[in-house]
């Protein structure tokens, strides 16, 4: 077989030594045949399209993942192997055809379709040498392959790129989520490709460096990249979970990655240093109810200011839902007010504005109510919450900023860079105004964590009597800002209580008043109940369960003259813990002995050590099967795999794998099936 596809077959003979001379076919014969198989023909029996392959490495190492790109003529339906042909008297002893494993993952900006390609890692399979890498599209047509050469090693010398953005992206106490990017396999290479292995590594106590990093402790030896993500995606994050972490403690990681270089591979160097503070937190995504609204965007920083604040604003017209945090961080059936701006108002359609609101993570949150709030002020004027009321003036930069080490983080927080705060962290905020005032805070980057841990940034200030507490602010998920009233702001300090980012501070200068006008909602609609307008109005309260969510409609209000219109958020709740049963016949009507939904309990307890029950709803009868799964995808036990009446069964798992054996400590994933219905809880089993 050629490259192209076509076959050659060539061969010939020696003539005898008495060939007439003159004889057309005298001396060697030399005979060559070249067939063009139907797969290279359309219908018709003009040539077919052929897919093209733009990019692929030219050598690679067994049970390599490699990166190949094509574009033109539709997706790939198969990519294969073919070892070059060494053919005597119809026998190949050379002959290999192999199949690959491989996956789209995404199309570059030049419109090329991105691959992952898993070579095969047994020599036996595929012996070391030349093979040629075909790509065929849907109807059976190969491109034009490329050489590829297979072998222990591919040839690589440069390391790794360092990671640099480790970042925790959840915690919950016991469990902890951490992401990154995944770096190039070759830090050279114009495209990049999977690293073979990671590795990660943390301390309790010192900083992590190049002469402590492997004697540091580990939670996960020898990780495989998980999901098998590709370095050339950029919107491509990947993670672990991990447990068995004590809290309140702080950690420090660092992680590095191996390329396929050699047998041990090229070690990058070490990943930025993640350093947190162990909380018992709630993983809830947008936050603590999750509250979405139409959002066009940010405006860049004030200039002119020593320090700036970040302000939400802008014009676009994208008309997408984007979350912002609601409630956070308060005690679980406590009931309290939150205020949020909404930076171009509701989504406007016509003369009603949407706002939806949302709950993700394992509790659930109860709306007492929901309201819009129209605040109309001087066009001179900006508008912030400062407790329970609205205040209007201009904003005034502060001095100077510094963080406790010495730091001067003045121009950062000026240019829009802002202040990554960790927990412990403590700035002194020079304001240089004797007299009573409003601080105002920007901020961004929520932690939610489990009352009674707390996070955010104290507030105070300095009196004659030492420093005075003004003030707990809770960062949101995304850019928001809050007001503070103070004795005195000549000097003030910020405490971070966990990972936050200030984004910027600055002294409000008092201006005109304000009109607030209150706007009910005209309609609610919960994502799986329907309309529960009446329930709203009359203040039974709307429930949210993570993935849910309720779209409130508002009507339209012109603004007076000569005044510019800001638009809030103003709901009153509380969060919960589970309740879906309740919830649900609550809102249907039915009697809560008979379910009406499907729906999956979190394990009790949770975290387990013996033993833990899981729950699960069937309103009718249903073939259940429950799966238990490790971090790396393997099922280690299947607690349940029969038919139920409807109804309200449960099971206890006593952590025994399917070999019978005790399953180690670790994090596990429970996954209910019935029928179409399918959940997910997470269990940690600890020692």
């Amino acid at each position: 077989m050629l490259p192209d596809g076509r076959i050659l077959c060539a061969g010939g003979n020696a003539t005898t030594s008495n060939a007439l001379i003159g004889d057309p076919h005298h001396g060697d014969q030399h005979k060559l045949d070249l067939y063009s198989p139907p797969y290279l023909f359309t219908l018709s029996g003009q040539p077919a399209p052929r897919p093209t392959i733009v990019s692929a490495p030219r050598r690679a190492a067994f049970g390599e993942r490699i990166v190949v790109t094509q574009s033109g003529n539709g997706s790939a339906s198969r990519m294969t192997l073919v070892r070059p042909g060494a053919v005597t008297h119809g026998f190949d002893e050379n002959q290999r055809f192999i199949e690959l494993a491989f996956h789209y993952d995404f199309t570059n900006a030049s419109g090329e379709r991105v691959h992952h390609v898993t070579l095969p890692a047994d020599s036996a399979v595929a012996p070391p040498g030349e093979y040629m890498l075909f790509v065929l599209n849907k109807a059976g047509t190969p491109s034009i392959a490329r050489w590829l050469r297979i072998n222990n090693r591919n040839g690589q010398t440069m390391p790794p790129s360092a990671i640099t953005d480790l970042t925790k992206s959840c915690s919950d106490g016991v469990t902890l989520d951490l992401q990154w990017s995944p770096p190039a396999a070759d830090a050279g290479a114009a495209i990049g490709a999977p690293a073979a292995e990671y590795e990660l590594r943390y301390s309790t106590t010192v900083p992590l460096t190049d002469g402590n990093f492997t004697t540091a402790g580990t939670l996960v030896a020898g990780l495989d990249e998980p999901g098998d993500p590709l370095a050339s995606n950029p919107d491509r994050r990947v993670g672990i979970t991990l447990g068995n972490l004590a809290q309140p403690k702080t950690y420090r990681f660092r992680i590095r990655s191996r390329n396929y270089s050699s047998g041990s591979g090229v070690w990058s160097a070490l990943s930025n240093e993640l350093v947190f503070t162990q909380h018992d937190e709630d993983c809830g995504g947008a936050g603590g109810g999750g509250g979405g609204f139409y959002d066009g965007g940010f405006t860049a920083n004030r200039t002119g200011r020593t320090v700036a604040l970040r302000r939400p604003g802008g014009g676009s017209t994208d008309t997408s839902f984007v979350e912002n945090t609601l409630l956070p961080v308060i005690r679980l059936g406590s009931m309290a007010t939150d205020r949020v701006r909404l930076p171009n108002g509701p989504k406007w359609e016509g003369a009603t504005g949407r706002v939806r609101l949302s709950r993700a993570g394992t509790l659930g949150t109860e709306f007492e109510g929901v309201q819009l709030v129209a605040v109309d002020h001087a066009t001179e004027d900006e508008v912030f919450v400062r407790g329970g009321e609205f205040v209007a003036g201009t904003v005034e930069p502060v001095v100077s900023v510094h963080h406790a080490d010495g730091r001067d983080l003045t121009a950062s927080l000026a240019s829009g860079e802002g202040f990554e705060g960790r927990d412990g962290d403590t700035l002194y905020v020079d304001v240089q105004h004797h007299e009573p005032g409003t601080l105002v805070l920007s901020s961004s980057k929520s932690q939610l964590v489990k009352f009674p841990d707390v996070t955010g940034i104290r507030i105070s200030t300095e009196t004659s009597s030492g420093w005075v507490e003004i003030g707990h602010h809770n960062p949101r998920k995304r850019v928001s800002d809050e007001a503070f009233a103070a004795p005195a702001l000549d000097h003030v300090r910020l405490i971070f209580m966990g990972e936050h980012k200030l984004e910027g501070v600055a002294r409000l200068v008092p201006g005109g008043g304000v009109r607030v006008q209150h706007v009910a909602p005209t309609s609610v609609t919960h994502s799986q109940w329907g309309d529960v307008t009446s329930m709203v109005a009359s203040g039974e309260g709307l429930p949210l369960q993570g993935g849910e969510s309720a779209y409130a409609e508002f009507p339209y209000s012109e603004a007076p003259v000569d005044t510019v219109r800001d638009w809030y958020l103003e709901v009153t709740g509380s969060h919960f813990q589970g309740g879906g049963a309740a919830i649900a016949a609550r809102m249907s009507g039915a009697d809560e002995a008979t379910p009406t939904r499907f729906a999956l309990a979190p394990g009790s307890p949770n975290p387990f050590h013996g033993s833990t029950r899981l729950a699960f709803e069937l309103p009718v009868r249903a073939k259940v099967r429950l799966e238990v799964f490790d971090v790396t995808g393997r099922r280690v036990a299947t607690p349940v795999d029969a038919s139920y009446a409807a109804g309200r069964p449960s099971v206890e798992w006593a952590r025994v794998g399917a070999d019978g054996r005790p399953v180690a400590a670790g994090v596990f994933l429970c996954r209910m099936t019935a029928g179409e219905f399918r959940a997910e809880r997470r269990l940690v089993l600890v020692k």
